[in-house]
């Protein structure tokens, strides 16, 4: 049982976590952030850095630049070596994403697809392809291939009964 010292001591404790909760729980609008679309030109500007930086040997995804500093979410990247591209062209706005068509020239092997990204935020940019974008959105990832030694049971969800073998 509390004695009133107890309570006197966690008064101030109770008082500031009502506080927290009541300030967490005003009327502010879930979802993304109120930010305005990029505009073309600093949104295609940040795309042509991106797929520079991957022609040019860097693979991995990450940030580059400063002022705006340049997100880049894009796993093709660390699988296939970046020949060349063409932006073919800006498309329709999406909520708050600037979308892009582009054409990748890819090797190992040698491959040409179309691709959209789409840039986002203002400083900083972000440069998602589409398909990491719905990926992200849909909490997915890409599953690695099974180990050469697993068995057939290992990768099964069903349960094991003893002495089934």
């Amino acid at each position: 049982m509390l004695k009133r010292s107890d309570l006197d001591r966690l008064g101030p404790i109770i008082w500031l976590m009502t506080a927290i909760l009541i300030a967490g729980c005003e009327a502010t609008p879930a979802g993304a952030p109120q930010l305005p679309v990029p505009d073309v030109g600093p949104a295609r500007l940040a795309l042509v850095a991106t797929l520079d930086a991957w022609k040019s040997g860097r693979r991995i995804a990450g940030s580059i630049g400063s002022k705006p500093q340049i997100g880049i979410v894009d796993s093709l990247r660390a699988e296939r070596p970046l020949i060349g591209y063409e932006v073919l062209g800006v498309l329709s706005v999406v909520d708050k994403a600037r979308p892009f068509a582009v054409r990748l020239d890819l090797d190992e092997p040698r491959e040409s697809v179309t691709v959209r990204y789409l840039v986002m935020g203002q400083d900083p940019l972000w440069v998602f392809r589409q398909e990491d974008f719905d990926m992200m959105l849909h909490w997915e990832h890409k599953m690695p291939p099974p180990e050469p030694d697993q068995s057939p049971e290992a990768t099964t969800d069903k349960p094991r009964v003893p002495g089934s073998g």
